[in-house]
């Protein structure tokens, strides 16, 4: 079974918490997921055939579990997705089916990785702005996140303080306009589709290309008319 949906283990070499006698958060908390898995019962999420966008009742499960694992498999001190070893990204999509009937094909284990990628990465914001710039910047992740090693929050922390970054990070925030430096990022309206439980690579990009055609046909029509 995979190690994100046991229960951990701290590490000997880590510090034991003088603020909590146990976890708060990590992949633990997912217990209903990690129970199904354990007893060999797997839920079939269906998928929207334009976008390959995971659909139905179960989504927002699915997606937690997506993020759970972006964040206790990549490493915090990676710097871009595209970076993180092909190996760990097939960890991610072999334990997704394991815990779930999905589809295996590329669009959809494409689609999946990005909701993983995301939840890497906000992770690694909410760390920051947490353990570094907030309230517990005096604080030890370590003793909330039992996947994190002592040596990547270091490393991390090491990154995250450095003049180079701070740099960055300022602007970043100056060439954003002041009502949207605190928003958070838009989302995008999907469209209501039927759901596909099975698709395959050649299908969706059939689907996007006559998307495309009729695009282009309704752009002719509106310039001859008008």
């Amino acid at each position: 079974m995979d190690d994100s949906l046991s229960n951990p283990t701290p590490s000997q070499n880590e510090p034991a918490s003088s603020n909590s006698s146990k976890r708060v958060r990590g992949p633990t908390r997912l217990h209903r997921v990690a129970k199904r898995r354990a007893a060999g019962r797997r839920i079939s999420i269906p998928f929207k055939p334009i976008s390959g966008r995971a659909c139905g009742p179960d989504r927002a499960e699915f997606n937690t579990f997506l993020a759970m694992e972006g964040r206790t498999k990549a490493s915090i001190i990676i710097d871009d997705w595209r970076l993180v070893p092909k190996n760990v990204k097939e960890l991610i999509w072999q334990s997704v089916k394991v815990t779930y009937d999905v589809p295996d094909n590329e669009i959809i284990k494409w689609k999946s990785l990005q909701v993983a990628k995301d939840g890497w990465k906000a992770f690694k914001t909410r760390l920051a702005n947490a353990y570094i710039y907030g309230e517990k910047k005096h604080l030890s992740p370590l003793d909330e996140f039992d996947f994190l090693t002592s040596s990547d929050w270091e490393k991390f922390y090491e990154i995250r303080t450095s003049s180079d970054f701070e740099e960055k990070r300022k602007k970043g925030k100056e060439e954003l306009p002041p009502s949207l430096k605190n928003a958070p990022p838009p989302q995008r309206p999907e469209p209501e589709a039927d759901m596909l439980t099975k698709s395959d690579h050649h299908v969706l990009l059939q689907i996007r290309h006559i998307e495309g055609i009729a695009s282009t046909l309704r752009f002719v029509v509106l310039k001859v008319k008008f």
